[in-house]
C-alpha cells in the first residue's frame, strides 16, 4: 500500500454530486488541478466522467447520516462535506447541525483525519435561514477537533439567481460556479492556489517571454500583416487584459476577450466568457464559452473581433489616434469619463505606450505614432491606464493516510 496516498471523499447532496454539471461539478476541477498529487477519490457512486463521489441527490442531512456505515467503509482520509441544504425551509438549523455533527464525528471516529464542512450557497428569499444553517456548520467545526469550516466556498458565488452566471437555477451552480467553488477549496483545504485556466504556463513567463509567445502565435496566424497592424494587435491585447491574464469584469479569472486563448497550452480547451441570450433588462440568461483549441485560432478570433475596417485602415498607417477613434466609434472603449476627445486620447496614449514597450521586448522598432489632433478649446486631456498585475501561484498538500475501525457517532 502506498503510504503517501490520500483517499478523499466528497459527500453530501446534489451539489456534492455536481448536478447538473457534466464536468463533475467542483470535483472535476479539483481532480484536474490535483492530478499530480497522490490522491484517490472514493465514494459509492461514479459519475459519467469516472469520478467517484458520495453525493445523494435530494437527501437531507438525516438521510445522509443513515448512509454512514457504507461511507466509512471507503476509509476516506479527507472528507469534503456539502450537505444539509435540502432541509430548507422547514428543517430547523439546530436539527441540521445535530446531524452534521453526527456525520462529522462518525467520520472522525473511524479514521478520517479531516472533515471540511463547505459553507452553503445563498438562496433567494431564504438568506437569513441559510446564514443560520451555515452558523450551525461553523459551530460543528469549532467543537470537533479534526473538523474545519470552509466559510467562503458557497458564499463566494453570491446570491443564487437565474441571471447569475454562477448558477443554473436558484440553488445549483453552473460550471462556472462550480469552478469558483473549487478554487476556494483548493486554497482553503489543500493550500493549493489552483491556476485559473487562462494562466496555463503564462504566469511563470517573463514579460519578454509572454510577448514572444503571443507574437509567435499571431505571426503564425497572419504571416503577411505589416508591422504596425501586428504591433497594434499585440498592444491592444495586452492593454485590455494582458493577453487574457487580467480583466476587471471577468468572473473567476476567465479572460474578457479572445486574446485569452493565446496563453493556453494546446489541448486544454481554451475559451473566454461571453454572454448568450439576454432578458429584457439586458442581463445574461445563458452565459456561453467560445472555445479555441490552438493558439493560432485564438489569434485569428481576436483579430476578427478587433480589426473592423476603419480600425484596420488606421492600424495599417501606424495611426494610434485613428485606431483609438475607430474603436471608440465601434463602442469598444467606454472606460473613462469626459468628452469623446478625452476618452479617445486616453485610450490612444495607453495603447501607444504599450506598443512601444512591446516592440522593445520583441527587439523591434515601434511602428506606431500618436498623431493626435489639437484638443478642442477648454478640454483637459485624460491620462493613460496601466495594466494589471499577474497573479502569484503556489501551493502544496500535506495530509497523511489513516486507518478505519467503525465507530458511528450519533445525534445529540
Amino acid at each position: 500500500m502506498d503510504s503517501n496516498r490520500i483517499t478523499v471523499m466528497v459527500a453530501g447532496e446534489s451539489i456534492a454530486a455536481g448536478w447538473p454539471s457534466r464536468s463533475s461539478g467542483f470535483r472535476g476541477k479539483l481532480a484536474r488541478e490535483l492530478a499530480s498529487r497522490p490522491i484517490e477519490w472514493v465514494g459509492p457512486f461514479v459519475d459519467e466522467n469516472g469520478l467517484p463521489h458520495a453525493g445523494y441527490h435530494g437527501h437531507a442531512a438525516h438521510s445522509i447520516y443513515g448512509q454512514m456505515e457504507e461511507l466509512v467503509a471507503f476509509r476516506p482520509d479527507v472528507v469534503l462535506f456539502s450537505g444539509g441544504l435540502n432541509g430548507l425551509p422547514d428543517q430547523s438549523p439546530e436539527e441540521v447541525g445535530e446531524y452534521v455533527n453526527a456525520i462529522t464525528n462518525t467520520f472522525l471516529a473511524n479514521g478520517t483525519r479531516a472533515v471540511h464542512l463547505l459553507a452553503f450557497t445563498d438562496v433567494r428569499g431564504l438568506s437569513e435561514r441559510v446564514a443560520l444553517y451555515n452558523g450551525e456548520m461553523k459551530k460543528v467545526a469549532d467543537e470537533c477537533p479534526g473538523a474545519h469550516y470552509c466559510a467562503h466556498v458557497g458564499p463566494s458565488l453570491g446570491l443564487a439567481t437565474h441571471d447569475s452566471p454562477y448558477f443554473v437555477d436558484e440553488c445549483h451552480p453552473s460550471d462556472l460556479g462550480y469552478d469558483k467553488m473549487a478554487d476556494e477549496i483548493l486554497k482553503d483545504v489543500f493550500r493549493f492556489e489552483g491556476k485559473p485556466k487562462a494562466f496555463v504556463g503564462a504566469a511563470d513567463m517573463t514579460p519578454a517571454e509572454l510577448w514572444r509567445a503571443a507574437d509567435a502565435a499571431f505571426r503564425s496566424a497572419y504571416p503577411s500583416l505589416n508591422d504596425s497592424v501586428r504591433q497594434f494587435a499585440l498592444a491592444i491585447g495586452y492593454f485590455e487584459t494582458q493577453f487574457g491574464l487580467t480583466g476587471s469584469w471577468a468572473p473567476n479569472g476567465v479572460p474578457s476577450n479572445n486574446w485569452g486563448a493565446l496563453v493556453y497550452r494546446e489541448g486544454r480547451d481554451p475559451g473566454y466568457f461571453i454572454h448568450g441570450d439576454k432578458d429584457a433588462q439586458g442581463n445574461p440568461t445563458s452565459p456561453k464559452f467560445a472555445k479555441y483549441p490552438t493558439l493560432q485560432e485564438g489569434a485569428i478570433a481576436f483579430f476578427e473581433t478587433w480589426a473592423k475596417p476603419n480600425t484596420y485602415a488606421a492600424a495599417a498607417q501606424g495611426d494610434t489616434w485613428g485606431v483609438a477613434k475607430a474603436m471608440y466609434g465601434y463602442h469598444y472603449y467606454t472606460g473613462t469619463s469626459g468628452s469623446s476627445y478625452e476618452r479617445i486620447l486616453a485610450y490612444a496614449r495607453g495603447i501607444e505606450s504599450v506598443a512601444v514597450m512591446g516592440a522593445g521586448l520583441l527587439g523591434e522598432k515601434p511602428a506606431v505614432a500618436l498623431n493626435a489632433p489639437p484638443a478642442p478649446s477648454g478640454t483637459v486631456t485624460g491620462q493613460p491606464f496601466s495594466g494589471g498585475n499577474m497573479l502569484a501561484l503556489a501551493g502544496a498538500v500535506g495530509i497523511f493516510a489513516a486507518t478505519l475501525l467503525l465507530k458511528p457517532g450519533s445525534p445529540k
